[in-house]
């Protein structure tokens, strides 16, 4: 026995001194780079040249409404992709200018609004960031005057009130991010006079030790889910689909604009979440969206219900062309009650009181959703099949039926309680591999 345990200790040192010279170990998703398609979203303002943000809530109340509103598109990023953006390797983008030039080529625009000149001006950047590696991201922001980030709607990095322009490097801050997954992503920049810039860079995990910043552009996206036929696609966490002010709901895609009616609310508490108290709650798309389905279709969406009547609780509808007149139906989706228990509840043009297979709770978020291709319907849940096949359960896309998230109808019999987060609709029948791949890349920012 004594040999063994001296035949041991070597290897014992052996295993400790290779563990040591060993690197760290960061789970990479190096496949991700189709994931990103390198374009983000941007709203312009216009604000004060003498007055600045000393803190977020400022940025949203006094720069970034709807009053100083002027601009908004979608747009490509440009970089040295993956490596270090500098002064030799330089390209601008919405998120590393250093002039109202840079800024002005970044945008693909040189006349943003009337009287732009470079002065009083403030742009929000949004989308969504997909990490490569799992771990601890560091972030820099630097700008000439206030910058922040945030990440999820965390605050990851800011630097408030007037300044020059710093180093990239000097003002950071950190964020425990997962590989793959897709995070909601929003950087902010208000000019007084003066420079104009914003510089926003990181490190991943392996590179936190070294000298060397990055803007990987493979790692930012404007898109949230599979894009292939997607038309249309509200994300409340994303501030070019709703600001934080007005009534106006942007649809992703440009295909629709949604006006907020009545009682529903963007909630304040859960950022990037829509919320109805059941009552004539409803946020209007119009009649017939642009580019809408005629025949195949896939709808899902995020959402949560605080409380569940015994009856319809309608979250979607397609039906109506206006509060007072039906007779348009295309469908209608909901939480109904089937015996004590509540589940998925759809009809359809063709087909009535189609039904989940999966109970459904209130105070629990679900991603539920159906696709319809030559009239068969399959449901889903949590990104699984909820039943089996169900034929027959085609749809009319008439053009007389407006496209409302809620239900306007008054008298709190039919509407929705809960949170709504967001809605994807394709003009197709994606596949369940990619119902899957949606569920997955969204679920954690409602704490799945």
């Amino acid at each position: 026995m004594r040999k063994i345990f001296l035949h041991l200790i070597p290897l014992l040192l052996m295993h400790s001194s290779f563990a040591q010279i060993m690197p760290s170990y960061y789970p990479t998703l190096e496949s991700n780079r189709p994931k990103g398609n390198k374009s983000l979203y941007y709203r312009l303002y216009s604000t004060s040249t003498s007055a600045f943000p000393a803190n977020a809530a400022e940025f949203e109340t006094n720069f970034a409404n709807g009053a100083n509103f002027r601009l908004a598109g979608y747009v490509a990023l440009t970089s040295n992709t993956g490596n270090l953006n500098s002064s030799s390797s330089y390209a601008a983008n919405l998120i590393n200018f250093f002039s109202q030039t840079d800024l002005k080529n970044a945008l693909g625009n040189q006349a943003p609004y009337t009287g732009f000149n470079g002065d009083g001006f403030t742009i929000v950047v949004s989308g969504y960031f997909i990490p490569k590696q799992t771990g601890t991201y560091t972030f820099s922001i630097e700008g000439d005057d206030a910058v922040d980030l945030f990440i999820n709607d965390q605050n990851v990095v800011n630097h408030y009130g007037p300044h020059g322009n710093f180093s990239i490097g000097t003002h950071t801050g950190t964020i425990s991010l997962i590989a793959g997954k897709k995070y909601t992503f929003r950087a902010r920049m208000q000019e007084g006079g003066g420079g104009e810039v914003m510089q926003l860079f990181w490190k991943k995990p392996s590179e936190s030790n070294g000298s060397i910043w990055y803007q990987d552009i493979e790692e930012l996206s404007g898109e949230e889910a599979v894009p292939n036929g997607l038309v249309f696609s509200v994300d409340p966490g994303n501030w070019y689909t709703y600001p934080k002010y007005g009534t106006a709901v942007s649809d992703l895609k440009g295909n629709a604009t949604g006006a907020m009616g009545n009682n529903m609310n963007y909630n304040t508490s859960n950022a990037g979440i829509f919320y109805a108290d059941g009552d004539q709650d409803y946020i209007d798309f119009g009649k017939t969206p642009a580019n809408f389905p005629i025949g195949d279709i896939s709808v899902f969406i995020w959402l949560k219900a605080s409380t569940l009547r015994y009856g319809w609780n309608i979250f979607l509808t397609k039906w109506f062309q206006d509060v007072n007149t039906g007779g348009y139906s295309d469908f209608h989706y909901d939480i109904y009650p089937n015996g004590s228990l509540y589940y998925q509840h759809l009809y359809t043009t063709s087909k009535s009181n189609m039904f989940g297979l999966t109970a459904m709770s209130t105070n629990t978020w679900y991603y539920i959703g159906f696709t319809i291709s030559s009239g068969n319907l399959q449901m889903y849940i949590n990104g699984a099949a909820d039943g089996s096949v169900i034929n027959n359960a085609g749809r009319t896309n008439y053009t007389q039926s407006a496209l409302w998230l809620g239900d306007a109808r008054s008298g709190g019999a039919v509407g929705f309680n809960g949170y709504i987060g967001s809605i994807q609709i394709y003009n197709r029948s994606i596949s369940a591999d990619e119902v899957f791949q949606n569920y997955n890349a969204t679920k954690h920012k409602y704490g799945l």
